[in-house]
C-alpha cells in the first residue's frame, strides 16, 4: 500500500472530532437531497470507530484526515444504497475529489490509470451482469480507483466480489432475496475499499 504505518498517538482525538463533524454534515446533505435513512447514530458510531482505526494506522495527519473522509463517505453511501438501491451523484463526486487529492498528496499519477481501469472494468461487469451493477456503482469505481496502485486494487476487487458473493448466497439461502431481486452493490464496494486500505 501507499499508506504509512502509525507512529504516534496525537491524532486520535482530531480524527474522532473530524469524523463526527463530517457525519453531521452528511446527514444534513442527505436531508437536503432527500436520501435519509433510519438510525443515523449507527452511521456516526461506525464513522467514529473507523476514524480511530485510521488514526492508529496512518502516521501522516493530512493523509489520516483524507482517509477518514473517504471512510465516512463510504459508510454513508452504503447506508443510502441499501435503502434506495442507488448512489447519489453528490457522494460519488466527493469520492472522486478525495481520490484526486489522494493522488496529489502521494504524487503518484499512475493512479489515474487505475481509476480508468476501475471504471472500465465495472462498466463491462454492468453490461454483462444485465443490470446487477448500476451507474452509481460504475462512478464510484472510478473514484475508488484513485486510492489504489494496481496490486492494491486487486485486493479491493477480491474483497468486494468475495463479500458480495457470500452475502448474496446468505440472503438467497435465508430466502430474504430471490434470484430475480437486485442487491445493492455499493456496500460491498465500500467495505472492500475499507479493508483493502486497512488490512
Amino acid at each position: 500500500m501507499h499508506y504509512k504505518d502509525y507512529k504516534g498517538g496525537d491524532k486520535v482525538i482530531l480524527n474522532i472530532i473530524f469524523a463526527i463533524l463530517l457525519s453531521f454534515l452528511f446527514l444534513y446533505i442527505n436531508k437536503k437531497i432527500d436520501y435519509e435513512y433510519e438510525k443515523p447514530m449507527i452511521f456516526i458510531g461506525v464513522s467514529v470507530a473507523l476514524s480511530i482505526i485510521v488514526s492508529l494506522k496512518l502516521s501522516d495527519k493530512l493523509q489520516g484526515l483524507l482517509i477518514t473522509s473517504l471512510f465516512v463517505t463510504l459508510v454513508n453511501i452504503a447506508l443510502i444504497d441499501i435503502k434506495y438501491m442507488e448512489i447519489p451523484n453528490t457522494y460519488n463526486a466527493i469520492v472522486l475529489i478525495l481520490g484526486v487529492i489522494n493522488m496529489l498528496i502521494l504524487k503518484d499519477y499512475s493512479l489515474i490509470l487505475t481509476g480508468i481501469i476501475s471504471f472500465a472494468l465495472f462498466f463491462i461487469v454492468a453490461i454483462f451482469s444485465k443490470g446487477a451493477l448500476g451507474g452509481g456503482d460504475i462512478k464510484l469505481a472510478l473514484g475508488l480507483g484513485l486510492f489504489f496502485n494496481r496490486l492494491a486494487y486487486i485486493d479491493f476487487l477480491i474483497y468486494t466480489f468475495a463479500i458480495g458473493a457470500v452475502i448474496a448466497l446468505i440472503l438467497l439461502m435465508a430466502k430474504k432475496k430471490s434470484k430475480e431481486d437486485k442487491i445493492a452493490f455499493g456496500p460491498f464496494m465500500s467495505l472492500g475499499a475499507i479493508l483493502a486500505i486497512l488490512v
